[in-house]
């Protein structure tokens, strides 16, 4: 077994335990529920985006004329653009920007119609190939299609932390899911990359991105583990905490700042 197989292993296995401890609070904490939903996607698109996970059976088990060429690649990719709709919905809560949530909503879904027609038209699924976007046309298109909307969710998150202010603490509690999203960033943008250079080149771009994957999957169940501890309720009676929002913190000290403001006697 070699390293990135044991890595595969260690990642599935890390976010499968963190996900199952998280869903033990699905009820008492439903502002959890789009970054649990997440991760869960994630990983499960990462897992079907590897071409001999489903393909090698489909290809032994099915005719030629049945067109399930490359199936879990799509499968995989909608798992991912659909996580991605999550982690936009993470941020929209983290900034109560309610009014946007339908609006990422139908976003994800036009996203994910136009990867149905593209695939649809061009050769992927008739093709087997480990590069679906260099299969030329509607093929390459949906590829840069499927890749545009996790990248803005990772950008999302990323800039949301750095914008954010929160104490220190807080703040280092929150560095997983920076790491998350700037790993998520880098595979994003290696992946538009290789969809533009030959098999050769895009052969050694996975070899990196392979574990760069891993290390985002990785790091997303690190942030969702944290987050799991810092909502434990420590007294009785204690609201749920909902730290493992981006921005949460933020929003309690400006509260706290506007308290004070008000306590303040006035100057006038």
């Amino acid at each position: 077994m070699n390293g990135i197989k044991t890595l595969e292993i260690a990642c599935g296995i890390v976010a499968t335990a963190v996900l199952g401890l998280r869903l033990t609070r699905w009820r008492s904490t439903p502002r959890s529920h789009p970054f649990t939903v997440a991760l869960l996607l994630l990983a499960l698109g990462v897992m079907l985006g590897q071409p001999t996970f489903l393909n090698t059976w489909l290809s032994a088990h099915t005719a030629a004329d049945t067109h399930l060429a490359n199936f879990s690649i799509l499968l995989g990719d909608l798992s991912i653009t659909t996580a991605a709709g999550y982690l936009g919905i993470l941020v929209i809560d983290a900034w109560s920007l309610d009014v946007l949530r339908n609006w990422v909503i139908r976003g994800v879904v036009s996203a994910e119609l136009l990867m149905l027609t593209l695939w649809a038209i061009s050769d992927a699924p008739r093709i087997p190939t480990e590069y679906v976007g260099h299969l030329g046309g509607p093929a390459t298109f949906y590829s840069n299609v499927a890749t545009f909307p996790i990248l803005v969710a990772h950008l999302a998150i990323l800039l949301s932390i750095l914008a954010v202010r929160v104490p220190t603490g807080i703040r280092t509690a929150l560095l997983p899911l920076a790491l998350a999203a700037l790993l998520g960033i880098a595979v994003s943008a290696l992946r538009i990359l290789g969809d533009a250079t030959s098999d050769t080149v895009t052969a050694l771009l996975e070899t990196a991105m392979r574990p760069l994957t891993l290390g985002m999957i990785f790091l997303y169940s690190l942030s969702g583990l944290i987050g799991y501890f810092l909502t434990a309720p420590h007294l009785p009676g204690e609201q749920p905490g909902r730290f493992d929002r981006v921005g949460e913190a933020g929003h309690r000290s400006r509260s706290q700042q506007a308290e004070k403001r008000q306590a303040a006697p006035s100057s006038t």
